[in-house]
């Protein structure tokens, strides 16, 4: 039988990302905001394994294109990088569970696509 709790972790992070106003609520101060800001048209997200969480990467918002990455571990959402490849959408972002790495592949920027791979190792982008 297969494990639905990444599904169930899947599905909530669906549910918060599609509550935009809940998501713009973060506190007015000079820290690191508590969750994504709000994005649409998302399909960046994988279930990392070896963290148990579901990793969130980029994509436009109303304003803005982002390149940060999140994760969510079923309690809260934690900024893993606010830096790294450029932002995009229409890019394939999958977890790689033998060599145990999120891979980031190709993808368009708002203008022409982007021919790259990388990869997050867990605490950088190589």
């Amino acid at each position: 039988m297969h494990n639905l709790k990444p599904m169930r972790i899947l599905m909530m992070v669906w549910i918060i990302l599609l509550a935009g106003p809940i998501l713009s609520a973060q506190p007015k101060s000079d820290s690191a905001p508590q969750s994504p800001a709000p994005r649409y048209g998302h399909q960046m997200m994988t279930y990392d394994e070896g963290s148990k969480r579901v990793l969130l990467f980029g994509r436009a918002g109303q304003n803005a294109s982002y390149g940060d990455l999140w994760a969510w571990d079923g309690r809260g959402w934690t900024l893993l990088s606010a830096t790294g490849p450029a932002p995009r959408d229409s890019g394939v972002f999958v977890y790689d569970a033998w060599r145990k790495r999120t891979v980031l592949y190709e993808g368009r920027d708002r203008n022409s696509p982007l021919w790259d791979t990388l990869e997050w190792d867990g605490k950088q982008w190589r």
